[in-house]
């Protein structure tokens, strides 16, 4: 695939810093009181699947066939789990111009205007905004939610991003996913949510932590390049299929 196109239909979402917002592992200081609503961690995983999927090219071009009854299900998570009018508001004009973008076609075939409003994804940035600010109303909506984003973008979009020959976007997806589960697994705001969780997930979310140890910031010109290896990666992307089954099967905490 030309890399060039592949670029294009990868990941938008993180244009948005969707992932950085989280990075710090620590709720902003004027943080609102959780919902009355109790909170669904299953659902804001869900939600957390579902943020990630909406921002790639290949999701909407699966489903552009059956848009409207998938993009229904997204929607009815979302009010299940309480997000604000605005988010559902933002949601359905997103959905409106999604459905506006041929992604039945070729994006090569696509005017210059369709690619330039898929490359910048404008679109959908009162979506996010506002459904980030959703799940920081409660830990346990973030916790699930980054957990869910996670998951998904290491077991499905790191395999794509190997087979189609990119390792860049695999590395920063690494990255990134590493650096919120180092804040979901280690940090003290989310020590019971972290503990509650099943051994085996507890031990998936540290083996893809123990990544970030092993991926050099930018700055350092001496640092090895190939510190994370091929089977490093491999181990990634089988412990976040791990979290995922859990999370969409419902068995993410330990009874109690």
């Amino acid at each position: 695939m030309n890399k060039r196109v592949l670029v294009l239909l990868v990941t938008i979402a993180v244009v948005f810093s969707v992932w950085p917002i989280f990075g710090a592992g620590k709720l902003p200081d004027n943080t609102t009181p959780a919902a009355p609503a109790a909170v669904n961690i299953y659902d804001w995983f869900k939600i957390g699947e579902y943020a990630d999927a909406i921002g790639t090219f290949r999701f909407n071009a699966a489903v552009y066939d059956k848009i409207d009854d998938t993009y229904k299900r997204i929607y009815d998570v979302l009010a299940k789990a309480h997000v604000s009018d605005s988010t559902l508001s933002a949601f359905t004009q997103l959905v409106g111009d999604l459905k506006a973008l041929p992604f039945d076609k070729n994006i090569e075939t696509w005017t210059k205007k369709e690619r330039d409003t898929w490359k910048r994804f404008e679109i959908a940035r009162p979506f996010y905004t506002n459904l980030l600010a959703d799940a920081r109303r409660s830990i346990e909506a973030s916790f699930a939610y980054w957990l869910g984003h996670d998951a998904l973008e290491l077991a499905w979009n790191v395999p794509y991003y190997q087979e189609n020959g990119w390792a860049e976007g695999a590395k920063n997806s690494i990255t990134n996913a590493a650096t919120d589960l180092v804040a979901l697994s280690a940090n003290a705001d989310y020590k019971s949510l972290f503990t509650a969780l099943k051994p085996e997930i507890q031990n998936a979310m540290r083996l893809i932590s123990a990544a970030k140890k092993k991926i050099p910031g930018p700055d350092d010109p001496f640092a090895p390049k190939d510190a994370l290896t091929s089977d490093d990666i491999a181990k990634i992307v089988e412990a976040a299929k791990t979290i995922r089954d859990a999370g969409e099967g419902g068995q993410l905490a330990s009874p109690d």
